[in-house]
């Protein structure tokens, strides 16, 4: 809420406040608040608070945000569309950090009625999938390898990727970045990522589609399905 970000600016003397979006006063609120009780628990405890310990509850409040931000647009405090949007712009301006490439080297020009999107830092990328779909000799994918899954790679890569952990009707649904973007908010909605789902378009992809679909009042949202065999890349559900 604007007129309470503009009262904490000039009880706490801090207009910045006034300027933060209703994102940002979640994430400041969330990780405040925790850091706080963190402290009180130490103090309790006779322990005292140091660097160590403010570096792990930053590390645990990264980790968690997509959580905390996931149940908040499930029960519609936050709206779906603008929250996407701006952790999406967050990452862009991380730039290689999230992504394999600069989002600036995407440049988008319209061509009658659409828009064409050049995206060359995908190159190397479409060499690696190239590779991939050389080997594709069938429909049904491979057995399912741990160590080239989405979990394992937000496990290398770190919380980053991930925009969002949404529980609908019981369903985990993980949406994260897509690291080799093709446009501007290109992201990956991954169906109940704990089951380590192969690339088959099963009622969990199906469900996890409508589920996101309703919670978008965009019209703009588009959702695909690379089948494996198929232009797909990656033998996790997706």
């Amino acid at each position: 809420n604007v007129d309470i970000a503009e009262e904490l600016g000039e009880v706490h003397n801090a207009p910045s406040l006034q300027h933060l979006t209703e994102l940002e006063l979640v994430q400041q609120f969330v990780g405040q608040a925790i850091e706080q009780a963190v402290q009180h628990r130490l103090t309790e405890q006779g322990k005292v608070w140091n660097e160590q310990w403010a570096d792990d509850v930053r590390a645990y409040v990264q980790a968690r945000m997509s959580w905390i931000l996931g149940e908040m647009v499930v029960k519609g405090a936050l709206d779906f569309d603008t929250t996407i949007k701006e952790l999406w712009n967050d990452r862009a301006k991380r730039g290689t950090e999230v992504f394999s490439y600069p989002i600036s080297q995407i440049i988008q020009r319209p061509v009658g009625p659409y828009k064409i999107s050049f995206a060359s830092g995908r190159t190397e990328y479409r060499r690696c999938v190239s590779a991939v779909q050389a080997t594709q000799l069938s429909t049904i994918p491979p057995p399912f390898d741990p160590q080239k899954s989405f979990n394992y790679y937000l496990e290398q890569e770190g919380p980053l990727r991930r925009l969002l952990d949404l529980i609908i009707d019981g369903k985990h649904i993980a949406i994260d970045v897509n690291k080799n973007p093709l446009m501007e908010y290109h992201m990956l909605i991954i169906p109940e990522p704990e089951k380590n789902l192969p690339q088959i378009f099963v009622a969990e992809a199906l469900n996890a589609m409508f589920a996101v679909r309703k919670l978008s009042k965009s019209g703009r949202l588009k959702i695909g399905f690379n089948a494996w065999g198929g232009a797909a890349s990656f033998n996790n559900l997706h």
